[in-house]
């Protein structure tokens, strides 16, 4: 008899996610760049001070979509381009075990 194992795609991190960073996660901020460390597996990520923003408004339990359209206002830029990077580094974060989905 064999078995089959079936895996799933992860979920991919959408305009509506919101995200918390993981119990096992401090922070430092040092002249407007953040670094994120996992205690537990040592990873870590240096974030500039759009990505730092970014990670302080997602931590409060703000959306993607709701952070995107605030930098790009900010800053001038078009929505989508900030959303598209917002999306990867949020997807990064996940990946990288030092945020979790919020519920």
């Amino acid at each position: 008899m064999t078995s089959t194992t079936l895996t799933f795609p992860a979920m991919r991190p959408g305009p509506d996610t919101a995200i918390a960073p993981a119990a096992d996660v401090v922070t430092r901020e040092h002249n407007g760049r953040l670094i994120a460390v996992s205690l537990d597996t040592g990873r870590c990520w240096e974030m500039n001070r759009t990505g730092t923003a970014m990670w302080q408004a997602l931590s409060a339990g703000r959306t993607v979509d709701q952070v995107t359209r605030d930098v790009a206002l900010e800053y001038g830029v078009d929505h989508q381009v900030v959303q598209k990077d917002a999306l990867i580094l949020v997807e990064g974060l996940l990946e990288a075990g030092l945020a979790v989905l919020r519920s």
